[in-house]
């Protein structure tokens, strides 16, 4: 996801809505869900891409399924106001409730509102629906990006057509794991040597060579992450 936050705030790329947009929808393909609500958000807003309210709609569900408080927050309202789906007090109530238990204050106040719109039976039923809701079980590339969060950043470049490139000895020194993200998932990678008086640091990417040279690099360490992409 952290491409997308690079392009979104212009962090070493130039700022670039529609780029940040293909990135976090990559990533909120393979389940990360503050990625899948940054892009209902972007569709919402009209960042990038031209409005949408029905596909907004469904990548707030994916994030608020997983349990992301201001996801089913925007879903509540979605659902209340009728735009992207059809108006609903029931989903509308359900989804503020869950939102609202998490300390999400948007969704306090629009719960009231919304319970003045409705019977007590339809009340009743939305409450029961919230009680029943689990959350969805995370995928495993969510836990690893969203867990630890970039503390800094680095640029590598490609130096042979096969997976090895350069990188900088301070991106990586602590590292105890590397995957780097690309257009065509996730790929492993190793590094080879160090050399911290040239601040230098061979590594060596897993996978074809054609997805490696499509690649926009992504480093995830347990101690530090950096973003990084071909020069």
């Amino acid at each position: 996801m952290g491409l997308g936050d690079c392009y979104d705030q212009g962090l070493g790329v130039a700022k670039d809505q529609a780029e940040a947009l293909k990135w976090y929808r990559k990533a909120g393909e393979q389940n990360v869900a503050e990625a899948q609500y940054n892009v209902g958000n972007y569709y919402t807003l009209g960042l990038g891409v031209v409005k949408d309210y029905v596909e907004a709609v469904k990548w707030f569900r994916k994030a608020a399924a997983q349990g992301i408080a201001v996801a089913q927050s925007k879903l509540g309202t979605a659902y209340g106001s009728g735009e992207g789906v059809p108006k609903n007090y029931i989903e509308a109530y359900k989804w503020y409730s869950l939102a609202a238990s998490q300390g999400n204050e948007s969704a306090k106040t629009n719960l009231s509102i919304a319970e003045m719109r409705m019977t007590p039976e339809q009340v009743a039923e939305a409450q029961r629906l919230a009680r029943e809701f689990t959350p969805r079980k995370t995928s495993d590339f969510n836990k690893d990006t969203t867990d630890s969060q970039p503390t800094a950043s680095g640029t590598g470049f490609f130096i042979t057509d096969d997976g090895y490139l350069i990188s900088n000895y301070h991106v990586v020194k602590n590292a105890k794991k590397v995957r780097v993200l690309t257009s065509a998932g996730l790929i492993s990678a190793k590094v080879v040597r160090m050399d911290a008086a040239n601040d230098l640091a061979l590594l060596k990417a897993d996978g074809r060579s054609r997805a490696i040279r499509a690649a926009r690099w992504w480093m995830s360490m347990a101690m530090l992450s950096a973003w990084c992409r071909p020069n």
